[in-house]
């Protein structure tokens, strides 16, 4: 996956069986590639995005990024900057 997430696996006893528990935190980036195909959530489930998904879901994340900006201080404005570099190098 990139960006990367970070699953937390834990066990549980339900009846007589052990349930592996995977729960996956919500991520902060707007589309999530594995083997460099494109995937959204939808609803509980993830499945490949089409392209113009992908622009508008990347739009709508830029869109609330720079809203957020004219409100923050120079600092949070940095690690914005930074993260959306590490975004556009790594594709």
């Amino acid at each position: 996956m990139k960006p990367s997430v970070f699953p937390t696996a834990r066990f549980a006893i339900e009846g007589d069986s052990v349930v592996l528990v995977i729960s996956v935190p919500k991520g902060s980036q707007p589309v999530y590639y594995s083997n460099n195909v494109p995937y959204i959530r939808h609803l509980t489930d993830a499945r490949p995005a089409n392209p113009h998904e992908v622009l508008d879901r990347v739009t709508e994340y830029l869109e609330r990024s720079v809203n957020s900006l004219e409100e923050s201080e120079p600092d949070e404005k940095m690690q914005l900057y930074s993260g959306l570099a590490r975004i556009l190098v790594e594709y």
